[in-house]
This record gives C-alpha cells, structure tokens and sequence, in this order.
C-alpha cells in the first residue's frame, strides 16, 4: 500500500498550519550551518517535502542546497551524516539525483570516504550521527552507484573490528574516550550505548539493507546481545540508555525518545527486519514497538517538540509504525503525539513559529531552533508526513524508513 494522511479534519487543518507557518517564519532564523541536522542541508530537505505536497516553491529548497553544498569546498567539516559532508552529499543525492542522468554530483565524495573507510581500524566511534554507521547511509543512498556497494561493504568492514563477544552474541563498546566528559564521568571504563543515535540498535537497522555474511553474523549477533539484556524498569521502559561496562546494572528507566529509548530501537530493528526478510527480528522489534505503544505518555519524559527526544519524533515513529503493520495501537499513539505536537506551539512569537526548543541551561532555557533534528524544521516534517500521502523517504537519516504495508 501507499502511504496515507494519517490526521483529518480539525487536527489535519491545525497541522497544515503550523507547517506553513514553520516554512515562512524559518527564514528568520535560519542556521548558517551547512550541515543536515542543524544546517541548510536540512532545511534544503524540508523545503523540497514541502514543494512536493505543492505547499512551497523547489526554488527555496535548491537555494539552500546550493548554499550548503558549496560550503564543503570552503568550510572545514567531518565526514559524517549529520553534521558533516556526508550528511550533505546524502541531501544532494536524495534530493536531485535521477537514474536517467548520467552526471554524478558525489562522485568524488564517494571516493574521498571510501579512502577514509578504507583505513583500519577507525580511529572513532561507530554510530549514526558521527561515524561509519551514518556514513553507511550515505552509502545506501548511492547504492545504484560504482562505489556505492564498496562503501558500504568498507561500514561493514570497520563496524565489525569493534564488535567483541558477549555472554549472548555480540556488542560493540564506545571507549571513554570517545564520550563526551560528564559521561565519562560516569563511565570511566565506556559504555555499550543503547540509543539509535550513538548505539547498538542503529547497526542492526543498518546492516538489515547490507548484503553479504558478515553484515548478517553482526546483525545477528547483536540482536541476540540486545535480546538477553532487556529489562523492564521501573518507568515501563525495555531498554536503558548505555550498559556501564564495569558495572552493569539491570534497566534503571530511559525516556520514550528516537535518540534514546524504546521508540526509536523499536523502528530502528523493524526496518532491519524488514530489509533483510528477519522474521525473528521483526517480531522482536513490534514487541517492543507495542510496550512502547501502551506506555503512559506522562512517564515518556517529554518536554519540548522536536524530532530528537519530542513530541514529533514520537509523532513520527508511531505513524511509521503504523502505516507499515495497520497496527491500531500505533495509530492511536501517533494521533496522541500529534495532539502533543500541536499543543505545544504558542500563539505568541517566541521560537520558530511559536515553536520552543529545550536546552539544558537553566539560565536560558528555550532557544528559537529552526534545525531539522531538534528544531522547527523536524516539527514540521514529521506534520507534514502526518497531513499528505507523500512517503517521508529522508527518514533514513534517522533509520526510520521502514515501507508502508
């Protein structure tokens, strides 16, 4: 089936409006960053969604894409996927690349993170936003191309030299050094992250799409390690946010987020599953997806609306769960989060179109964010998915892509 509108009526009109009002208010404020979760990339990505449900002109989302792709030859950036070229090398291709045109915008990208890659062992961490499993979906995007498949075949390669042997299957470790310094703190001795930003669940989502025995024994092996610690704490949660290496400790509770937590593992597995025809994994993955489904939202932990760890990311995952299983459950959980969504825009001017964006500094705690990943632009994609039977095909970036039914 195709994707469908997932709200009608009052909310799909109050929905339409809040992203209309994101589109003209972004300008505003708009990041000069070129990167895609926090820069011009991302808003290139919004505005062509936007054009495509024929609400905004294609010029303004080629305006900003032009802007961040020329940044990469003048500013100095990392090669990952959200926050680095990758990320908008992905963007360009996603974007504007036809299987009738013979012109290759990212050829030379392909080549330059392939050399990278290619390089053992890496020398960081592992995961979606700033490491090989991020640039692995770059590689996805350009699996039609020459060094697509070598690209991706070089993630697998680097992923697997950190994987080490569990009691069940395998894990993969994020060093001390690797983490930032109150989480160090924390963990002196690392961590095996649970989140689908920096973490385990994001590799098996990946390595569901990657042909070949060695992308299967790892995802295997790590669906096995993340089936033997589950736990239920006392928030209802399944999964913690990171195992401490020294000292593991059964699930002591984790907010209902994409980044971390039960909603974003839960999508995260059933897109692997689904890409690699896993039933097993499948079943695992809409297990937790119901317990997630049925979690009182008062204990989810959410406090602002964003894609990261907000309202619209939840928004978000429920509809891609439900539109892949017609799962009521998940219907009923995204029209709440979408209800959430909505409520939480102000009718004063603060934010991005009355939209606020949570920071952790007490003496400033809310920010006008119009990025994708945190911020107003996010808000917006997910309302839009939400409101048009155009599918959300740049969720990929967040390993959310799983097919409609």
């Amino acid at each position: 089936m195709a994707w469908q509108p997932l709200l009608e009526g009052d909310l799909a009109a109050r929905a339409r409006d809040a992203v209309r009002a994101i589109a003209e208010d972004i300008p505003r404020v708009a990041p000069t960053d070129p990167g895609l979760p926090s820069g011009q990339a991302g808003l290139a990505v919004f505005y062509a969604y936007l054009s495509y449900a024929d609400e905004g002109s294609e010029d303004v989302a080629q305006d900003y894409l032009v802007r961040a792709a020329d940044a990469i030859a003048d500013v100095p950036l990392p090669p990952a996927l959200h926050g680095g070229f990758s990320g908008v090398a992905w963007a360009v291709e996603h974007l504007c690349a036809s299987p009738d045109d013979p012109a290759d915008l990212n050829g030379d990208i392909d080549s330059a993170l392939l050399e990278l890659m290619s390089s053992a062992p890496w020398p960081d961490t592992y995961d979606l936003i700033g490491g090989p499993v991020g640039i692995g979906v770059y590689a996805l995007e350009r699996s039609g191309r020459p060094l697509g498949r070598a690209l991706l075949d070089a993630v697998v390669a680097r992923v697997a030299e950190m994987a080490e042997p569990a009691a069940d299957g395998l894990t993969i470790l994020t060093p001390p050094g690797h983490l930032i310094p109150e989480t160090r703190e924390r963990y002196p001795d690392g961590q095996y992250n649970l989140g689908v930003a920096h973490g385990v669940p994001a590799v098996i989502g990946l390595f569901g799409s990657a042909p070949g025995d060695q992308a299967r024994h790892l995802r295997e092996g790590l669906t096995a390690w993340m089936r033997s610690i589950r736990h239920v704490g006392p928030d209802g949660s399944l999964y913690p946010y990171a195992i401490d290496r020294r000292d593991p400790q059964p699930n002591a509770g984790c907010r209902a987020a994409w980044c971390y937590g039960d909603p974003g593992i839960a999508v995260a597995l059933l897109r692997g599953a689904r890409a690699a025809g896993d039933a097993a994994l499948e079943e695992m993955a809409l297990e937790i997806g119901r317990t997630v489904a049925a979690r009182p939202p008062a204990t989810a932990g959410v406090v602002d609306a964003g894609l990261c760890h907000g309202s619209a990311g939840l928004l978000h995952i429920f509809n891609r769960l439900y539109q892949a299983t017609g799962d009521e459950a998940f219907r009923a959980a995204a029209m709440h989060w979408a209800g959430d969504t909505l409520a939480q825009r102000l009718e004063r001017s603060e934010g991005v179109a009355g939209y606020r964006s949570y920071r952790r500094d007490d003496s400033s705690p809310w920010v006008a964010d119009a990025t994708l990943l945190t911020g107003a632009t996010g808000i917006a994609l997910a309302l839009l998915a939400a409101t048009t039977d155009i599918e959300p095909r740049w969720d990929v970036t967040l390993l959310c892509d799983v097919p409609p039914r």
